[in-house]
């Protein structure tokens, strides 16, 4: 696959035939046009990349994957980087560490990631948990594993906003400053819920998001998610005015995990009522049967 036009184009080395529907579904749809809003949106800005973890897949579950090799994984994440070289305020990129299924253990995915972004140049750090402080210390915490989220549509922010609750009660307590946004992923069903506690006379305001995924399901992820018929994938953007959070938006794209037959109106073959005879095949709908008397 190429990217960019002209001179500057440049080579991502793996090719079109190894690539899935999926993958390829991701990147023209989902990856590409996300970027290109997110550049947009930052403008003039400061443009800062966070990542939720699981930046590779691993070595577990691999029935639908081009290599298990750490070296192959690492180096199309690496690749599937290069859209976001041609942001021009990119200033970070923070990468949270996975689980040990994707991360290779010892977050070893994840670290060379960040070291291979660091030689183009760009401020990357991979850490477990990331408290980031930005300018009027708003504080921006970055982490692969938070709240679960229900699959059922209406329950799915109560376990997040306890989330939240919980980790401004333990910051308060201590005299310390809480985050004012929280970044999750692990859980693949994205939310985005602002989060009010009155704690005396105080009202404490916070943010949670959980990243969609960026990939296709597998034969774990359809036991997991019991089935689901249809995947979002996508990215939140949020901006910082003044030392406050502005607005969080999603921009996420859904695709029916199912694949599709439909049966044909007409030419229904009954295979049980098929006989063979002398190597043709008879029945209900292999032949018309003429209609009329026998002859005696």
């Amino acid at each position: 696959m190429t990217y960019g036009v002209g001179e500057n184009a440049e080579e991502v080395t793996f090719g079109e035939e190894v690539i899935s529907d999926w993958s390829k579904w991701l990147w023209h749809d989902v990856w590409m046009p996300g970027i290109d809003k997110a550049i947009e949106w930052a403008g003039t800005d400061p443009l800062i990349a966070a990542d939720s973890g699981d930046a590779v897949h691993g070595h577990r579950f691999v029935e639908h994957l081009y290599s298990a090799s750490i070296n192959h994984q690492v180096d199309i994440s690496i690749q599937s980087m290069i859209p976001l070289r041609k942001a021009p305020t990119l200033c970070h990129y923070l990468l949270a560490f996975g689980t040990g299924a994707h991360d290779y253990g010892h977050n070893s995915a994840a670290i060379s990631i960040a070291e291979k972004l660091a030689a183009w140049g760009w401020k990357a750090k991979a850490d477990e948990n990331i408290s980031f402080i930005l300018p009027d210390h708003f504080i921006f915490d970055l982490g692969h594993h938070g709240p679960n989220v229900s699959l059922k549509p209406h329950l799915r922010q109560n376990g997040a906003r306890v989330y939240v609750e919980d980790r401004i009660r333990a910051n308060t307590e201590y005299g310390e400053r809480y985050p004012g946004l929280f970044q999750r992923g692990h859980v693949h069903n994205p939310i985005s819920v602002p989060v009010s506690l009155k704690l005396g006379l105080e009202y404490h305001k916070s943010h949670i998001i959980v990243t969609p995924p960026l990939c296709g399901p597998n034969g774990y992820a359809r036991q997991f998610t019991k089935s689901l018929d249809f995947i979002e994938c996508g990215m939140f953007f949020w901006e910082l005015i003044d030392g406050k959070l502005g607005d969080v938006i999603s921009f996420s794209v859904k695709k029916d995990s199912r694949t599709v037959y439909k049966m044909p109106s007409e030419g229904v073959v009954f295979f049980n009522n098929m006989v063979e005879d002398g190597g043709h095949k008879h029945g209900p709908t292999a032949s018309k049967k003429k209609k009329g008397k026998k002859k005696k």
